[in-house]
């Protein structure tokens, strides 16, 4: 496959990935965005995100994260082991993370896997 057709497999799988991310925005009127290389739902409901996930959270947005272990570096914080981050209406698994602060006073979370589940419980 030519370097030109991988780009554009690529940017389509970016723009699919933003579509699902974008109508579960809307949806959920959460005030977050999720991206990724690639997604599935999982049973029960779930989704799993894999591949360069980014979760991009507005700045009135709340969450919380817990980790086994957490290393600052400068203005970013690295998670590790069980991570938790709960956002309004939904909870997102992973082994690692990485929040990073934007000039806008959001946040970007970044990691290589999540799994997120939506609804009242989460």
């Amino acid at each position: 496959m030519s370097g030109a057709a991988k780009f554009m497999l690529k940017v389509r799988k970016l723009i699919a990935f933003s579509a699902v991310a974008l109508a579960f925005q809307i949806a959920g009127a959460h005030a977050f965005e999720i991206t990724s290389d690639q997604t599935r739902e999982a049973d029960g409901g779930a989704f799993v995100y894999d591949g360069h996930v980014e979760i991009v959270l507005e700045p009135d947005e709340d969450f919380e994260i817990s980790a086994d272990a957490i290393v600052e570096d400068g203005e970013n914080a690295h998670y590790s082991g069980e991570v938790v981050i709960d956002l309004e209406g939904a909870h997102v698994q992973a082994d690692a993370a990485s929040l990073i602060p934007l000039a806008n006073g959001g946040y970007k979370i970044t990691s290589q896997k999540v799994t997120l589940e939506t609804g009242e419980d989460s």
